[in-house]
């Protein structure tokens, strides 16, 4: 309450409000109502309101980077707690993530390194609910790492909000040779977000660059070892036996240059012309295979 006394002058009053610490649970659009009162000995009491909307920030939020080909890695980000909630001391972010082919898990292809683990706390916001200034927090966590599962557990209390990045990458040794998902789903307080990202696998990619109808062509490319990973004994075998296609006499061309003696024509299981074998024995460079194919079908007139 304020208290003017006897008076004939006009005022202009200014205050803020600071958001409760139960409301900070809410998220989305919030309408705050706020009344003014004014009473004078004598006179009806008069009042008078005004409504504003404001948009809650979520508390907690996950984001992911593109699966990097060359590192086999995925960037996270977490942010939370950016409701500024009052969190106690030994109050824990855990994040877990898991990588699946199709319907089964993965285990031991993935890891994450305390070395790669950025936290960031926000000293301050803008007006319009931005990040404005931020500096380092790794020391205010105690951060423990169990296989695929990192656990951030705060040292003291706080109400800051924190911006978590780190990196996913593929362990040494660890061949994807299929395409998959990574997921990631992170909780605090209750509260759980995830994300996913789609894995590619950089053992061999083939594809063409499309059909000549006219020469009843097709041109073919295979990238293997994109990654640059150890392959040991690595053999390719393209099979397209029963595709209605025949290789190109000497079509085929790899690079980098190998030894011709490694490419076998004729592989077992293959019908002459419909297939190839290279033994590129133990590798660590990508290598680019390109050939052609002419197809027997009758398109008709394309």
């Amino acid at each position: 309450n304020l208290e003017f006394g006897n008076t004939n002058k006009a005022y202009k009053i200014t205050f803020k409000t600071n958001i409760k610490e139960e409301e900070k649970d809410r998220e989305g659009w919030a309408l705050y109502h706020n009344t003014a009162y004014l009473d004078s000995d004598g006179e009806n009491q008069k009042q008078s309101g005004a409504s504003v909307s404001v948009q809650r920030p979520k508390s907690l939020e996950k984001t992911s980077s593109e699966f990097n080909k060359e590192d086999r890695s995925v960037e996270w980000e977490v942010r939370a707690n950016f409701n500024e909630k009052l969190l106690a001391k030994d109050t824990e972010i855990v994040d877990k993530f898991t990588f699946t082919i199709g319907d089964k898990e993965v285990d031991g292809v993935f890891k994450v390194t305390e070395d790669d683990i950025e936290i960031l706390q926000v000293d301050r916001f803008k007006s319009d609910g931005s990040v404005a200034a931020k500096s380092n927090a790794n020391d205010l966590f105690d951060i423990t790492i169990d296989g695929n599962k990192v656990t951030y557990k705060l040292k003291e209390e706080t109400n800051k909000a924190f911006i978590i990045k780190y990196k996913t990458k593929a362990k040494e040794g660890a061949y994807i040779t299929k395409d998959g998902t990574i997921s990631n789903t992170v909780g605090i307080d209750g509260k759980i977000a995830t994300s996913s990202q789609g894995v590619i696998q950089q053992v061999g990619v083939k594809n063409n660059s499309g059909i000549n109808y006219k020469d009843k062509t097709i041109d073919w490319t295979i990238v293997v070892n994109a990654d640059k990973q150890d392959l040991l004994k690595f053999v390719l075998i393209d099979d397209f036996s029963g595709s209605g296609q025949n290789l190109v006499e000497d079509s085929i061309k790899v690079e980098p240059a190998i030894d011709k003696e490694k490419i076998n024509l004729n592989p077992d299981g293959i019908p002459e012309g419909e297939g190839f074998e290279i033994n590129f024995g133990d590798i660590t460079d990508t290598y680019t295979i390109t050939y052609q194919t002419k197809f027997t079908y009758d398109f008709g007139d394309v």
